[in-house]
């Protein structure tokens, strides 16, 4: 090999490994708030230029519905890739990696405590870190065969959405869903048909969903949708929209035409219904659905008619 092939051969080699080089170190960064545990706990936040407030405070930029946080608990300032957390006179005061703050500069994966309860990482990733722990939350808080959230997050949520509700007298209401006579499809037509009913009625009530509810597979065949803002009524109407739907549809799977009917149950936050905590709401709303399938099933059943009767 002559000078000048060597010479060329160094150059190509060079541009090769500073393209290579570029691509895996050039990505930008950006900046999250991963929680790991609390109110707020599997959700991803972002931290962009300038200043961001937690707190309880409806007001903050992340907003902490839980009693331990102060109401403007600390603030985030980020300028490039330097990000400093200080503490804004909490009651309980910052800690990082354990250690008591007021200001500090933060690093990869360290570690926030705002309460016992509320935990937060911070770190820096490309869009494909992001996506992958986008991945990882969806894994943990979604039923793995219907795609409805799954139940730990269902109560989770409640209990959140209980407390934003009464704090700020706004209507929140329970709807528990469930196949009628869903055991005769398992044992006629086997367990993969009965997954696939699963999978396809979980498509069509979230067909219908708002992007504010929250539709959660509780347990088997039963189902949840937890609406925000929405009295019994209208609880009541959206949940026979849900009824009426199903019942209209067939399933088509293995040649089988398969017709299923919905028992429904609402419970609702009222002035004349407190329920002490989340539990207490969905029992209210079992009794409703139960009371539905003991009266000839395929029907929706609200709270206040069997106060009423």
């Amino acid at each position: 090999m002559d000078k000048k092939t060597r010479k060329n051969k160094k150059t190509v080699d060079q541009t090769a490994d500073t393209s290579v080089t570029s691509l895996v170190e050039d990505k930008p960064k950006l900046a999250y708030l991963f929680f790991l545990s609390g109110p707020l706990k599997g959700q991803l936040f972002p931290l962009s230029q300038g200043t961001t407030v937690l707190g309880r405070n409806q007001d903050s930029d992340i907003v902490i519905n839980e009693k331990r946080i102060s109401r403007s608990h600390l603030k985030l300032k980020r300028t490039g890739t330097k990000v400093v957390i200080e503490d804004q006179g909490s009651t309980n005061g910052t800690f990082v990696n354990g250690e008591k703050v007021k200001v500090k500069t933060l690093n990869q994966n360290d570690k926030v405590h705002l309460s016992p309860i509320s935990i937060f990482k911070f770190f820096f990733a490309d869009e494909d870190e992001k996506v992958a722990i986008d991945e990882l939350y969806e894994l943990g808080v979604r039923d793995p065969l219907t795609g409805a959230f799954n139940k730990r997050y269902l109560m989770e949520r409640l209990e959140e959405e209980m407390s934003h509700a009464q704090r700020h007298q706004v209507p929140l209401s329970l709807v528990m869903v469930d196949i009628d006579r869903f055991k005769e499809i398992n044992d006629t037509y086997g367990h993969l048909v009965g997954d696939h009913v699963l999978i396809r009625l979980a498509e069509g009530i979230k067909s219908i969903c708002r992007r504010a509810d929250i539709f959660a597979r509780y347990g088997g065949e039963e189902f949840c949708l937890i609406l925000r803002n929405t009295d019994e009524k209208g609880a009541s109407v959206h949940a026979e929209r849900i009824r009426e739907l199903i019942q209209n549809k067939s399933i088509d799977t293995e040649g089988n035409k398969i017709k299923i009917t919905l028992s429904l149950g609402v419970a609702s936050l009222s002035d004349k219904t407190e329920y002490k905590n989340h539990k207490q709401f969905i029992q209210a709303a079992d009794r409703c659905l139960y009371h539905s399938k003991k009266h000839g099933r395929n029907r929706t059943t609200a709270a206040s008619e069997i106060i009423a009767s």
